[in-house]
């Protein structure tokens, strides 16, 4: 997940939303603060349901908005 932040986030344009469906937080959320431009608004996400789901429709994702990243 790291890796591929690393070599997205610098090319978001202004105003983009990145987001991360990620169970781990820490890492992947440091990154997307490190990598993303500054103008670009950031929001790691948790899923609250496992690998196996074949689909996101109807799953449940708990937004974790990072302090003057993410606006309104």
């Amino acid at each position: 997940m790291v890796d591929t932040i690393k070599e997205v986030a610098p090319h978001a344009p202004e105003g983009l939303l990145l987001m991360d469906v990620a169970s781990i937080k820490t890492d992947p959320a440091e990154a997307l603060e490190k990598y993303a431009p500054e103008n670009v608004e950031i929001i790691p996400c948790h899923p609250m349901f496992g690998p196996r789901v074949p689909s996101l429709k109807r799953q449940i994702i708990v937004l974790t908005p990072i302090e003057n990243r993410a606006h309104k």
